[in-house]
């Protein structure tokens, strides 16, 4: 009887623990994505040379940032959930010409 409290505490812990990570990757994934296609259209629509090297930076620093508190796996979850909400963003320029 007590092994088994002991295994459902530990169960409980790992799940609350892959739960956070999951929420904090999905806070810098929204946080990147959200960057990347308002920052993306804005330099876009000025026409500006270097905009690529730009937004790799900002999102750079902004993984760099999130990663900050050491968490495993979190800066996967973050560029997955990043390219999902950029592949279903409405602008796309590139396919209306």
């Amino acid at each position: 009887m007590l092994m088994a409290d002991a295994e459902r505490i530990h169960l409980e812990r790992t799940i609350r623990r892959s739960t956070r990570t999951l929420a904090q990757g999905g806070r810098g994934g929204g946080a990147l994505a959200a960057v990347e296609i308002i920052a993306g259209s804005f330099l876009h629509n000025l026409r500006m040379p270097p905009r690529g090297h730009v937004l790799s930076c900002i999102g750079a620093a902004l993984l760099v940032a999130s990663h900050r508190n050491g968490r495993k796996g979190l800066l996967w979850r973050a560029g997955l959930i990043c390219a999902v909400m950029k592949s279903v963003s409405t602008e796309r320029s590139d396919l209306a010409r």
